[in-house]
């Protein structure tokens, strides 16, 4: 007897059930995701891994979403809720902001992670122009910059703009036109990581103000070389994606030692503080729900758009970030078009 070969219903079935099984793991995947801004990665690192790819979820649920409710099956409401129970994280990743009040003289604040300012060359004076450029159309009264370690580049171009009282720390700088009150730095876990603090007299009031430049995942042209050249077929590609994973499985876990370091010296501040710089994790992390607890994001109140400011293998990433007092009113976010490093620089207006 010949075996009955499965109709067309029976193959419906069949992907059906596959893509509820697979439409279930997505949702597991994504409130997995939602739980990693509070796990410390220290203790388990697998959920802050898990979290990386939180956009991907959210698309993820909201295709399946779609798809079983024109399908006029029920379970689209597995997917429907699990995209409400992550609304507390969306406003991190996407914002519309309504705008706000002008206010006399508003302080701009410009953060930038310069990647060594590797497009400079002290032998020719030409290469300094665009970094020039970029400083005085942003025209900062504060700039927090990281990653510079050329000695001397920088101050010069920014005395030219005003900019000359700055106290640097190892790679992490804070330049500015206001009058400097004292100055220091945060010795962090790793060897040879500092962040950088100015206390400042802004038009007479004290303000602190720290650069920071959290330990870097450090597999950037790892990621960048799977992005291009990469073949599941391959066990090379396999091998790096293993990398990828142990990199950040590993320096997650320093990033957070190094911001509960950060986050306590910044409890004993005498003044109300802003914080700016690389924090190398994005918004649904440990990380970053260390720091925003107490204060505000400067992109959920007054940006737009998706603000990513990492222009390189993950072109879908903000890590680097503005969070300041309660006390401070945030006017407007900006991230600037940017071909002088893998980071876009981070403009913000703020009421002080």
């Amino acid at each position: 007897m010949r075996s009955k070969k499965p109709n067309s219903k029976t193959r419906r079935s069949f992907i059906e059930n596959i893509l509820k099984w697979l439409n279930l793991f997505v949702i597991f995947l994504a409130l997995v995701s939602y739980l990693s801004a509070h796990i410390n990665p220290d203790k388990f690192w697998l959920p802050a891994v898990v979290g990386l790819a939180f956009p991907a979820y959210i698309l993820g649920n909201v295709l399946f979403a779609v798809y079983w409710f024109l399908r006029r099956r029920t379970y689209f409401w597995f997917s429907l809720l699990c995209l409400l129970a992550g609304l507390p994280h969306y406003g991190a990743w996407f914002n519309l902001s309504p705008g706000h009040d002008e206010v006399e003289a508003p302080i701009t604040v410009m953060t930038f992670n310069t990647a060594g300012m590797h497009h400079f060359n002290a032998e020719k004076p030409e290469t300094a122009r665009p970094y020039r450029q970029l400083f005085q159309s942003a025209g900062p009264d504060i700039l927090c910059v990281q990653e510079v370690y050329t000695s001397g580049a920088l101050e010069g171009m920014l005395a030219s703009a005003d900019l000359e009282g700055y106290y640097k720390s190892f790679g992490t700088a804070v330049f500015t036109r206001f009058p400097i009150l004292e100055s220091g730095n945060v010795k962090l876990d790793t060897l040879g990581s500092f962040a950088a603090w100015l206390d400042l007299d802004v038009n007479g009031k004290p303000l602190r103000v720290y650069s920071v430049h959290l330990k870097s995942n450090q597999f950037s042209s790892t990621a960048l070389d799977v992005a291009r050249h990469g073949d599941i077929r391959e066990k090379r590609t396999w091998s790096q994606i293993k990398f990828i994973f142990s990199r950040y499985s590993t320096f997650v876990q320093v990033r957070a030692r190094q911001v509960r370091q950060l986050a306590a010296h910044i409890s004993h501040s005498p003044h109300p503080v802003l914080v700016c710089g690389d924090f190398n994790d994005t918004p649904i992390s440990y990380i970053y729900s260390c720091i925003s607890e107490e204060l505000q994001d400067s992109f959920k109140e007054g940006g737009n758009g998706f603000g990513f400011t990492f222009a390189s293998a993950f072109p879908f990433l903000r890590i680097d970030y503005v969070f300041a007092d309660e006390s401070i009113r945030i006017l407007n976010h900006k991230v600037l078009p940017n071909s002088l490093s893998d980071h876009k620089p981070v403009v913000v207006e703020l009421g002080y």
